[in-house]
């Protein structure tokens, strides 16, 4: 039973990093990108895609959790 719970607490770290690893990249894209809207709006909607992605794995964590 703990080796299952490291390897989730594991798997959930290595998700969690890339997701908050593509919306940091994401930012700097954003920045970088300011005077070009369209760009801009796409990099935000991918933002959005990841911000969903991290709530569906707290989610997934909290639901395990109880």
């Amino acid at each position: 039973m703990g080796d299952v719970v490291i390897q989730n607490n594991e798997r959930f770290v290595e998700e969690a990093t890339d997701i908050v690893e593509a919306l940091c990249n994401l930012t700097y894209l954003i920045c970088e990108e300011a005077d070009h809207p369209g760009k801009v709006r796409h990099f935000a909607s991918m933002s959005e895609e990841r911000l969903s992605s991290m709530t569906r794995l707290l989610n997934s964590s909290f639901n395990t959790m109880h």
